[in-house]
């Protein structure tokens, strides 16, 4: 496996995304964001993003047979990894996460393990659920969580812009779906899509939350 191999089974391009649910989280806890001594959200982040890469090893390996089919430019149809190594790999990734977690603290350990759970969830089923969109819409979910343990704790704040983080996330992966099965099936799952917009309108102008809600444009 060279350099690209790795890149391209983590999907790397994606890791920005993560980073800005990890500082949203932060931020929506009532933690200022650290200018210096910034060691708790660098590690806070490097969690995030191996929970994050780990998801998109185990993807491919879950979904090698599948791919062999339908997406024969992955690496493991290719040739390029075998599937036990990216299924070492991304277990792998998981538990280091999970460490890094709990080296930040025991709600911090505990949120990133449900995290890591709900990441090995979605890629086991996603092919075979029609739930699989909210269990997306939970891993989302959970990076707030996590993030917001890592600065100090949960907030009102927090639980709303994690609530519409995870509408976001849940219409725009039954979107997503539909799209690579080049299929039109209900609509009304895509109408959560709305509900950040909804919350974010009844917020007073330049509240930390209203503005916070742009970072699930990019989830």
């Amino acid at each position: 496996m060279n350099w690209r191999t790795w890149l391209k089974l983590g999907r790397v391009s994606n890791l920005p995304t993560v980073w800005s649910n990890g500082l949203a989280g932060w931020a929506l806890s009532g933690a200022a964001l650290p200018m210096s001594g910034a060691c708790d959200l660098a590690l806070l982040l490097l969690a995030l993003s191996l929970f994050y890469v780990a998801g998109m090893y185990l993807n491919d390996a879950f979904d090698a047979r599948i791919d062999a089919r339908e997406r024969a430019e992955r690496p493991i149809p290719l040739g390029e990894a075998g599937r036990g190594t990216v299924f070492a790999l991304g277990f792998a990734m998981l538990a280091l996460g999970a460490l890094i977690a709990f080296a930040l603290g025991a709600g911090v350990g505990l949120a990133g393990l449900a995290l890591a759970g709900m990441v090995v969830l979605y890629d086991w089923l996603h092919k075979r659920t029609v739930l699989s969109p909210l269990i997306m819409g939970a891993c989302r979910l959970l990076t707030y969580v996590t993030a917001a343990f890592a600065a100090g704790g949960l907030t009102g704040a927090l639980w709303v812009g994690a609530a519409g983080l995870f509408c976001h996330v849940v219409g725009l992966t039954y979107a997503a779906k539909q799209e690579a099965y080049d299929r039109i099936g209900a609509a009304w799952p895509l109408a959560v899509m709305a509900v950040p917009v909804v919350i974010g309108a009844t917020m007073r102008e330049g509240t930390v939350a209203a503005l916070l809600f742009g970072d699930t444009r990019i989830t």
